[in-house]
Parts: C-alpha cells; structure tokens; sequence
C-alpha cells in the first residue's frame, strides 16, 4: 500500500501530459487525413495500375517479371497486396492503404522530430509531410514507390542507436532490415544507408570508438542483406531470378542512362530547370528548411539539421540518378525538408511567441500559419476542389466515367475499347493492348495473354530481338479475341524514339505480319484501333 500511494502521485501527472501530448498529436494528424479523404476515389495512374496487376498475379500465385514484365523493384508488388488481402481487390483497397501509409509516416516522423528538435517542431514536421503528401502528390503521385519511402527510412533512423548496450543490437538490425525493405521498393533507397554511419560520427557514444561503432554498422548491413537475400531466393524459387535480372540489364539500363531532354534543350539545362521549378513550386517547404539551416549555423541543433540535410541530399541525388524527371520521383524530398520546416516554425514561434504570453505564443501561431498559406496558395484551393468533386461523387451527382475523366479524356476511351469487346466477344473478351494502357486490364479481371502488359520493353530502341519473338510466341500460341493497337501515344522518354504504337508496328514485323494474317480491323476511336481474331 506505501509502495501504491508512493507512486500514484508521480505517476499520475506524467500520465496526464502523455495524454494531453498525443491528444494534440493525434487531433492534428486526424484534421490532416481529412485532406485524404478524396483520395479514395481517385483512379489509378499507369504505374499504379501495374503495380496493382503484379499484387494480382502475386495472390494468384504468379511471379512478377516471369508472369508480369515491369521495371520496378519487387517489394511495391507487395506492398499493394497487402493492401488486397484484407480489403479486396478495389482501388479504394490501395487508397486506404495509401491513406494509413500516410498517417504511419506522420507518426514515425513526429517521434524522430521530437528527438531531433522538440515535440512541438516534431508535430509539425509530422503535419508539414502529411499536407504536402496528400495534396500535392496529384494523381501520377499517389500510391507511388516514393510514397512508401518515409515511413521505413524514419523508422530505420528511430531504431539506430549508437551505443553499446546490448538491447540496441535488435533495433540496429531491424533499422537495416527496414532500408532494405525501402530498397526492394525504390533503388535509389539505397542512398539513404549514408545515414547510419553519419548516426555513428555525430551521435555516437564518447568517447568515439571505431570497434564497437563498425559492429553495429555490420549488424545493419546484416539486416539490410538479409531483406535482399529473401527477395532474390522468393524470385528464384519461381524462376523469376533470371527475369528480372535480365530486365535490369537489358532495358532499365539503357533506359536510365537515356539522359533525354526536350528538343532544343540540354540535359544538364533541363536538370537544373526541373530543379528549380521543384523549389519555387514548394517554397512553403523550402524556405522554412532554408531558414533551420540558418539556425543551424547559429549554434542550435547543428549536429541534428547535419543529419536531416544528409537526408535531403540522399533524397536529392535519388532523383538526378534517375536520369528522369517525372514530377512524382520528387516526393522522396517531403519528409526530409518536413523535418526542417517543422524545426524552423518551431523556432519562430519560440523567437516570438516564447512561452510565457499566451496570446502572443498564439499570435506567434497565426503568423507561421499565414507564411505557409502565403507561400503555397495553391494548398488550400487543391483540397477545396477535390472535396467538392468527392462529395459530388459521394451523393450520386457525379458518376464514375465523370469521376475518371477529372483525370484524363483517356479514361473514357479505354472505358470505350472495353465497352467494345464485352459487347462483342460472344463470351471470349480475351484481349492484348500493344501500347502503354494497362488499366484496361485492371479492368477486365482476366488471366493475361503475355506477360507484357505494355509495350515500352518491346517498342523502346534497345529492346532485345528475343522479347519481341517472345510475345509473338504468346499470341501464336494463345491467341486473343481481340487485339487492341493505341495510337497519339509519344513517349520519347520511355522508348528512346517519338513513334506512337501503332507507327511502331512498321519496325516489329513479326507483330505485324500476326495482325495481317490473323486478324482483321473491326472498330476504332480516337485512340485505339480494335483488331478481332478472323
């Protein structure tokens, strides 16, 4: 009973402030995911849409790069079938997972922040990615390899602890298993192991020992391997190994060192205007982080905003090693330059407000509120039509090709081409698309005829001889109803060349003399030419 009555008052208090603390928290971080409520209804963008069919092809007992050819890392595959198994297999299944990602991130980032540079700034640092996620990703963004980047690599920097007690082995392999797990979703994770041995110089126990700090970095790799190691034995077991070797020597290899630019103008021109159109376009993230390295340099968290900044340029160099520009791959930039918005409004309202005068603290508030609004207008006019669309859709007074077609005309027309087959296949819908339209296999939910489901490792200039046999191997020997040829379709990007699809069939006569024998022009719209089996 004294041990009870000895506790209870010390006890008692701390419990308060800790509900209090994530009371606050929680209430933020809930009033942000409103703003991805309209999400759910979003459809799926090209990529998404192939990453939906590999969690397809995975629950049905498929292999990806064997059964489903794609340049991407394995781990996105799964990461949308764990968003299939509970829920289904919708596209709001992958929204909802898109949205707890969200919220998971947030929180992993509010608790490294909170270490790093107080609650407070922690908080808005969580705040901070959240609203620049959910209304700036667009519709190519959402759902992305980079949207799932933030969550492990925070994790990964919340579990390193350079000291040499024996309970921080555990959490140092499991940060290195949490960047594999980043890196079997995007490559360029890789960059971010930079942090661990930066952790070790700026944090590490004094004083400073080279022994114990490269066990613990060799427990990292050790992790970190292991996640690569079941990866590459799950592939090998399927016979997929070899698949995916090959994609990534004889397409994503040349496709990444295709340093293309817009006509007229240099790569390295196009680099540092597409830079530069990143940093005005989120000035709400980027000046404020500016200003926390000018804190920095003041004396304050300098060892703190050193690791955050070597986050920002791993992220950085993440995206020029792409040898791509697509406004997407530039999310992996949100959490690091989160954490140092968060540090420097934190730092003004405390320059400010300080903590004694409660108006002026919240007048401190209302002010580092209005720089962000003012720097970003576009903030707050995204999510006002978003939810005027969601609610339109909610209500019944917006349908879904409406909904579709917010965006993009193609949808219709790939709605159209399916509308076609249905109505005309006489109970064999079975259908290949030569072109990059994949949703329309989404959309079908049949087993598919080849596992090229878009046509940019066949049509691009370095495409090896052997695909291309292989796919009119496929078709000869299962051969579909219908055939789907898309035209308007330049990508010079992707395929090294500015042929459409349906041009492209001049340079593929195997594919070409299959359609001439085989099969005869049966309907057309403004972007597809329907073939049907003779």
């Amino acid at each position: 009973m004294e041990t009870t009555t000895a506790v209870r008052p010390a006890t008692l208090p701390r419990l308060r402030a800790w509900l209090r603390r994530y009371r606050l928290v929680c209430g933020a971080f809930l009033l942000v995911l409103l703003l991805g409520l309209p999400t759910l209804i979003v459809p799926l963008y090209t990529d998404a849409t192939v990453f939906a069919l590999g969690a397809r092809t995975i629950l049905s007992g498929g292999f990806p790069y064997r059964d489903l050819w794609d340049v991407k890392s394995p781990g996105i595959y799964f990461v949308y079938a764990l968003a299939f198994i509970p829920l289904g297999q919708h596209i709001v299944s992958v929204r909802i997972l898109d949205l707890a990602n969200t919220a998971l991130a947030m929180g992993a980032i509010y608790l490294l922040g909170r270490r790093l540079f107080g609650d407070r700034a922690g908080i808005f640092a969580g705040c901070l990615y959240g609203v620049a996620y959910l209304t700036r990703a667009g519709f190519d963004g959402l759902g992305q390899t980079e949207s799932f980047l933030a969550l492990p690599v925070v994790a990964s920097i919340l579990l390193y602890r350079p000291t040499s007690r024996p309970r921080a082995n555990a959490g140092v392999f499991l940060s290195g298993v949490l960047l594999g797990l980043a890196f079997s979703i995007k490559f360029s994770a890789a960059f971010y192991l930079l942090a661990l041995p930066a952790i070790e110089v700026m944090f590490g126990e004094e004083p400073r020992r080279l022994a114990p700090a490269a066990r613990r970095l060799s427990i990292a790799a050790g992790g970190f391997l292991t996640v690569l190691a079941v990866f590459a034995v799950y592939l090998a077991a399927g016979g997929a190994l070899g698949d995916f070797i090959d994609i990534q020597r004889l397409h994503v290899a040349p496709y990444t060192s295709l340093h293309w630019s817009p006509p007229g103008e240099s790569y390295l021109h196009f680099a540092g205007r597409v830079t530069h159109e990143y940093v005005t376009d989120n000035l709400y993230l980027v000046v404020p982080a500016v200003g926390a390295l000018f804190v920095a340099l003041a004396g304050s968290r300098r060892r703190e905003t050193a690791l955050v900044a070597l986050l920002a340029i791993a992220s950085l160099i993440g995206v020029w090693s792409q040898g791509k520009f697509y406004p997407y791959h530039w999310l992996a930039m949100t959490f690091p330059l989160a954490f140092l918005a968060g540090f420097a409004i934190d730092q003004i309202i405390t320059f400010c407000g300080g903590q004694r005068f409660t108006l002026q603290r919240w007048t401190a508030y209302g002010l580092a509120g209005a720089f962000i609004v003012l720097l970003t207008p576009s903030l707050l006019s995204n999510p006002y039509e978003q939810y005027r669309h969601f609610l339109g859709y909610a209500t019944g007074r917006v349908t879904q090709a409406d909904n579709e077609g917010q965006w993009g005309p193609f949808f219709s027309l790939d709605r159209e081409v399916l509308d076609y087959v249905r109505a005309n296949g006489d109970g064999d819908t079975s259908l290949f698309i030569w072109g990059n339209w994949p949703v329309i296999y989404w959309w079908a939910d049949q087993p598919l005829v080849s596992r090229f489901v878009y046509d940019t490792g066949l049509s691009a200039d370095w495409a090896p001889a052997v695909w291309r046999d292989e796919l009119v191997a496929d078709l000869e020997a299962n051969p579909p109803h219908f055939v789907a040829v898309a035209g308007g379709d330049r990508q010079p990007w992707l395929r090294g060349n500015s042929n459409t699809a349906d041009e492209l069939l001049g340079d593929y006569p195997g594919l070409q003399g299959l359609l001439a024998q085989r099969y005869q022009q049966a309907w057309a719209n403004d972007l597809f030419r329907v073939y049907e089996r003779k």
